[in-house]
Order: C-alpha cells, then structure tokens, then sequence
C-alpha cells in the first residue's frame, strides 16, 4: 500500500491555483445567491464557496499559503448570507484578504444589523471596486441615502448587477432625481437585472447608454411594451432576455426586433398572453432560443382563438428550434394537464461541473375558460407531439376529470390523450390513476409506447389504492403494454407501506429511491416488505 504523499500535493501550484479559484466561484453553478437560506441543510451551508475555501486554507501550512496570499480567490466570495457573525471581526478579516481586487457580493439583507451594515460599508467604501452584485433586500429603508446614492455613481468595474427589493415604504429609493442609475457610465456591465415594486424612482431609463453592451437583461412592469421593443432594438448582443409582468399594451405599433444572439427568452411572473404575444411577435432571436413562457389570464381576459392560434404557432416556432439544436439531448418534454391550463417542461441535464446548465424550454398558459381541441389544432398537425415523452398530471383532479374533458369539447379523455401518441412516462397521483384506468379499458391501445409509472403524492392514499393500482398493472400487461418501471420514491418519502403485493408482477422493476430497486419475482419480497417500517 502506497503511504507516501498524496497525489495532490504534486500538483503544480499553478494547476492548485486554478482550482481554488473555481472553488471560489460563486456564479459557477449558474445560481443565485441572492435568496433566503431558510430551509438549506447544514451540508448545503457548508457547501458555500465561502467556507470551502475557509476549510481549503486549513488542510496544510502550503495551501494555506497559497490561499491567504491570493486577493483574487478571497474578492469573489463575499458571501453576506455566511457572514452574519455578531462579531466583526471575521467580515474585516475577509474583506482585508481580498486586498485592492474587484469584489464579487452575494446575499441577503433582511434588517439593520450585521448583514445591513456590512452591505451598507460594500457600498458607500467599496462601490468602485465591485465586479458583481447580487442582493436581495427585503426592506430598503434598513439602509440609508447614503448607501443607495452609491449606485448613482460611475460603476468602472461593475459586469453583473442584480438587485431584487421586496418591500417599499412612503420615501423614495434615491433622494434626488439625478444623477441617474452609473450616473450613465457603465462600461463593463454585462448582465442587469433591477427589480423593485411601482412607485420607487431607481433613476433609470431605457435610454442609458450602458445597455446597448448588455449580453442579459430583466425588465419589469414599469415600462411599456412599447419602449422595451424600441430599446430593445438597440441591444444586438443580448443573449438572454426576461420580460416580468408583461400586459397588453393598446396601439402598440408592429415591429422586428432582431436579436441574433438570443438564446433565452422568458416570459413570467403572471404576465398577460395577449402581451407576452406582442413581444413574441416582434422579437427574432437564434435559432435555438429556448421559451420560458408564463401567462395567466383572469375573469377579464381579452384572449380570443386568433390569440390561441398565434400562441400555438409561436410555441412550436421556438421547440422545433430549441430541439433540433447539435447541443440539445432530447429526453422529451413534459406535458402537464389542468383544464383550464397548458404546461410544457424540459429540464436538460447539467452535463458539465465547470459549465452552467443550459436553459430549459418552459411553456405555463392559465387561462379562464377549457383548453379546447382547437387549442391544439396547429400543434396536433405538426411534428410537435413526438417530442412529448411524459404526461404529468400533477393537479389532484379531485374534480370530475371525465366531466372537465366533456365540458371542455373533446369526445372522451382518450380522443385527449392520444393526441400524444409517444408518451413513454406517466406521472399521476391516486386519483388519476383511477380515471386513467377507465380511459384505456375504454381504448387499449391508447400510449403504447408507455413503459414508466411514477406515482406522485397529492394526499393519503385510500385503502383501495392498492387494488387500483394492481388492476392498473394488469389492465397493461393484458393488452401487451406491460409497465416495465414502477416508480414510488415520491410515496415511499411520505408514507410508510408495505408494497409487498406488487411482488406477484414478475419482472417489474420498483423504484423508491436513488440506487433503491427491486425487481418483482426476483426472490426477495422483504426488500418491498421494509419500505413499511
């Protein structure tokens, strides 16, 4: 057995270096930071760049060295939400690590203590020296004129800025009307995003001269359809663009937006269709862009069937792109089924640990009336349903879900499902189950190529949910279209069951949690039976 050093601490301190400085990336991961830490393990707080490093800068006196001696790694993890200590001390002794570099910031500032006044000094002693921003402040009347003034100041040095506040009070965010937002001098900025309720001034225009450089941007509510467009059109780097509350603007002219670097539009936080249509309509992005599309129309929406034509063509315009790229694995898209809503997801999988995750293609229309079979008209005719591989009935449906199909025009729930003739995995609590089982009694040969159960938890199961779910599984194997995967893990992290009666499906595979299967028939029952305890 080899005890000499370990294979590490041969590695060149160049070779070291770079990987303590990846360690000490707090955007590599593609999130953010900036959120409450409410419910994190004591594993994920750990797990911060921050106090990896700190644990890193422990192991031997040369790493040590290494560590403390470099500005750059300690600059890019002032991390507020790890450094909320009530004594000082461990805040001054961070920020002295990082010497003159450019500060990278992270976190969440809830009221006037640690966390407010630490942020407070970032702001008024450090504001020219940070690269990247990334707050969210619950109350900004915690902090004084003087803090804010800060971002009225040129930002030299500033790439990424993102700043979400919650809560406004009476007094206005900036004390005076000018300068604006940089006092208009930006010139590294590269990502923005400024969100903040109606009525705070932020000083900030569609007209700043910073925004033509921007590779990503988030827009609110507070501008019109209409000036966003136009600005729009001067933003030809964009690659990543999120629209939130967007509404119906009236007289708003047509134009071509063209956005050849777009990769990523999104469109959420309950915008309205008719105006998340309007800025789809107008912007031409790549290819390849990926939807992240968000709509909710109440009692008083002005959506028509033009509009729903509109959005089916859109939709389809953005997937057949989105899927056919080189970059793109496709497992297929999940469709999820309310009655009055229409629910598209695709999540790819992060294939690199160095490299962000791609953008996933989202589609979540609620609307005020049933979705229809003309809803689906223009994607029924298209090469669209091949790419939906599994259903998610993810409401309870403790309604009637037979009588919703009815009332909602379609002849029967099969003449629904079989609009999707390539769904491989359904994913549908008790109650769907049981209406499901109904439907293919009715046309067996409805889903063929479905392989996958995966059971989700909405409420307690009944005492018939074991019958139900046999006659489900035997219902399949009578018509040759027997389920191959049972997937419990849901259930099994809720309520406690013995599923030894599944064991008599020779050749099902259970599945109840990460590397915990078995195969029914294969010999060990008491596998299933321990899942009670």
């Amino acid at each position: 057995m080899d005890r000499g050093p370990a294979h590490i601490s041969r590695l060149h301190e160049d070779i070291l270096h770079y990987i303590f400085e990846l360690n000490a990336d707090m955007y590599l991961d593609g999130k953010s930071n900036s959120s409450d830490d409410y419910g994190q393990t004591p594993w994920d707080l750990n797990d911060s760049a921050l106090n990896v490093i700190r644990h890193t800068s422990q192991v031997c006196r040369y790493w040590r060295g290494l560590i403390i001696s470099s500005p750059t790694i300690w600059s890019n993890i002032i991390d507020i939400n790890h450094l909320r200590q009530v004594n000082n001390f461990w805040r001054k002794e961070v920020l002295r690590r990082t010497g003159n570099s450019s500060l990278s910031v992270k976190g969440v500032v809830k009221s006037k203590g640690s966390t407010g006044e630490f942020f407070a000094d970032l702001m008024k002693n450090h504001w020219l020296r940070i690269q990247k921003l990334d707050v969210k402040i619950h109350d900004y009347q915690v902090l004084d004129n003087e803090t804010w003034k800060a971002l009225q100041l040129p930002a030299p040095h500033l790439e990424f800025f993102k700043v979400d506040i919650e809560y406004w009070g009476e007094h206005q965010i900036f004390p005076t009307a000018d300068p604006s937002l940089f006092s208009d001098m930006a010139p590294s900025l590269r990502e923005f995003r400024f969100t903040y309720p109606r009525g705070i001034n932020a000083n900030f225009t569609l007209r700043a001269p910073w925004l033509r450089q921007l590779r990503d941007i988030t827009l609110i509510e507070t501008f019109t359809l209409s000036d966003i467009l136009d600005a729009l059109m001067d933003m030809p780097l964009l690659e990543s663009l999120e629209l939130q509350n967007a509404t119906d603007s009236p007289a708003v002219p047509r134009r071509c937006v063209h956005l050849p670097r777009l990769s990523l539009m999104s469109i959420n936080t309950t915008s309205e269709l008719r105006g998340a249509l309007l800025v789809l309509e107008s912007i031409v992005a790549k290819p390849a862009c990926a939807l992240v599309l968000d709509t909710f129309d109440g009692i008083m929406s002005g959506v028509h069937m033009e509009d729903i034509i509109t959005v089916q063509k859109i939709i389809l315009r953005y997937a057949l792109g989105y899927f056919s790229s080189e970059l793109m694995v496709v497992e297929g898209l999940t469709f999820r089924h309310h009655p009055k809503a229409f629910s598209l997801h695709y999540s790819p999988l992060k294939t690199s640990a160095i490299r962000r995750k791609p953008s996933g293609f989202e589609v979540d229309i609620f609307l005020n009336f049933p979705v229809t079979p003309e809803f689906f008209g223009t994607l029924q005719d298209s090469p669209f349903p091949s790419l939906v591989k599994t259903w998610d009935m993810q409401e309870g449906m403790l309604v009637d879900l037979a009588w919703e199909i009815g009332y909602a025009g379609w002849e029967s729930l099969t003449s629904f499902l079989s609009l999707f003739p390539f769904v491989e995995v359904l994913q549908a609590p008790e109650y769907s189950l049981s209406v499901l089982l109904a439907a293919f009694e009715e046309d067996p040969g409805v889903w063929s190529l479905l392989h996958t159960l995966r059971i989700t938890y909405y409420t307690t199961l009944t005492p018939i949910f074991s019958d139900t779910l046999l006659r489900f599984l035997d219902l399949r194997e009578g018509d040759g279209l027997p389920i191959k995967v049972l997937d419990i893990t849901d259930l099994a992290a809720r309520e406690n069951r013995d599923w030894g009666f599944l064991d008599r499906k020779g050749g099902l595979k259970v599945v109840w949690a990460q590397g915990g299967n078995y195969v029914c028939g294969s010999g060990e029952p008491e596998k299933l039976r321990l899942l009670s305890i």
